[in-house]
């Protein structure tokens, strides 16, 4: 019986492939010690492959992130202006339960962006300025907090709280309990944001 045919894939569907690779290979070695032959091996293509859809290690690298990235700031982010507590509170925990559904389809380029690439020296700034973008809707949400500064760092407080929670439950937590998780951050959150509103 002749071997099957392997599926030739689209290019859109090749670089998807790719990508997926590179992230699980530099979310278990690290940037420095991954090599092109190593993400190669991890695809199931040779290494002409890889490079037939991106041009170097370093643009690899950026690229898994600015994916993750992307499907990030394509959550539809919950109303902060004109409605209850009970309401933001929905909101919120429907925000949180749509990142994490992110989270879960891409985990390793997702602990890539938030635990490793701040640490690599080439894509630290990098890494840093897109994590930074969830914190101007985390202030909106305190807008009650007349100080500035208060209200700058704890809406950075509550970015880097919903980063690492999200990080920690999906090394955790199986996909199933996911449902769980949403609404008891909402109200972590709530609360961080209550003490700060506190005189």
């Amino acid at each position: 019986m002749p071997p099957a045919r392997r599926k030739l894939l689209s290019a859109p569907e090749r670089s998807a492939s790719v990508l997926a690779a590179a992230a699980r290979v530099f979310a278990a070695g690290g940037y420095a010690r991954t090599s092109i032959d190593d993400i190669a091996a991890e695809a199931g293509i040779t290494k002409l492959i890889v490079y037939r859809h991106f041009a170097s290690k370093q643009a690899l690298y950026r690229a898994v992130i600015d994916q993750i990235a992307g499907k990030l700031g394509a959550v539809e982010r919950a109303p902060v202006n004109g409605t209850t507590y009970e309401d933001l509170l929905a909101g919120v925990t429907r925000t949180l339960a749509d990142t994490m559904r992110v989270a879960r389809q891409a985990p390793d380029a997702f602990r890539l962006l938030i635990r490793d690439a701040q640490h690599e020296p080439e894509f630290a700034d990098y890494a840093k300025e897109i994590l930074a973008r969830s914190v101007p809707i985390s202030a909106q949400a305190l807008a009650g907090i007349a100080d500035p500064a208060i209200r700058r760092w704890t809406a950075e407080v509550i970015a880097t709280t919903v980063d690492n929670a999200m990080l920690r439950w999906l090394e955790l937590a199986p996909a199933d309990r996911d449902d769980e998780m949403a609404p008891i951050l909402a109200r972590m959150l709530a609360g961080i944001g209550g003490a700060a509103l506190r005189p």
